[in-house]
């Protein structure tokens, strides 16, 4: 009797320790998964964000913004809802645009400059090729395929965030004055 006590509290013990081992197997796996997302790195920040950018429903303006947020810098953000959106919706509406993810393709094509700065910590811009599906453009956009050049810079977290899209020559002019620090 007094074996078949202590086998018992041992399959209880063991039962226990593997509960355990399980659990903390499972806090660590999903304390990895939000470092893989904070550790995302600014080419995959560029790509989802412009694609999230360009997937639009003129009836769904909020629902845009709301995508776009945790991907935006605070200033980004607000470049998004105070002057973009603006800017945009009104053209997206009356043409009844309706622009899926399935049908924008975003590449890529390199990094053109970064640096870091005292206030702004560090910055990327990056080389972007946007394709949308001709059904799909944009009543602004004359071509379906362009270029894009996009600013993201780095918060205190480690993620990389949208802060504004750049032309060439703002790309020239950011270069130079990195250059000059």
């Amino acid at each position: 009797m007094n074996i078949t006590l202590n086998l018992r509290k041992t399959l209880i013990f063991g039962t226990v320790l593997a509960l355990l081992a399980v659990l903390a197997a499972v806090v660590f796996l999903l304390r990895g998964d939000e470092t893989a997302s904070a550790a995302m790195p600014p080419e995959q920040v560029a790509v989802e964000f412009t694609r999230t950018f360009y997937t639009v429903d003129y009836r769904n303006r909020a629902e845009w913004l709301a995508a776009l947020k945790p991907m935006s810098t605070e200033a980004g953000y607000t470049l998004l809802e105070t002057a973009m959106a603006p800017a945009a919706w009104p053209k997206l509406t009356q043409a009844q645009t309706v622009t899926t993810a399935g049908q924008v393709l975003v590449r890529d094509n390199g990094l053109r400059a970064e640096g870091e700065d005292r206030l702004a910590g560090k910055w990327q811009i990056r080389a972007l090729e946007i394709s949308v599906a001709p059904e799909a453009m944009w009543p602004t956009m004359s071509t379906g395929t362009f270029s894009a050049n996009i600013l993201l810079t780095q918060d205190q977290a480690g993620e990389w965030k949208f802060t504004t899209f750049l032309s060439d020559q703002d790309v020239a002019l950011f270069s130079q004055q990195g250059a000059q620090k």
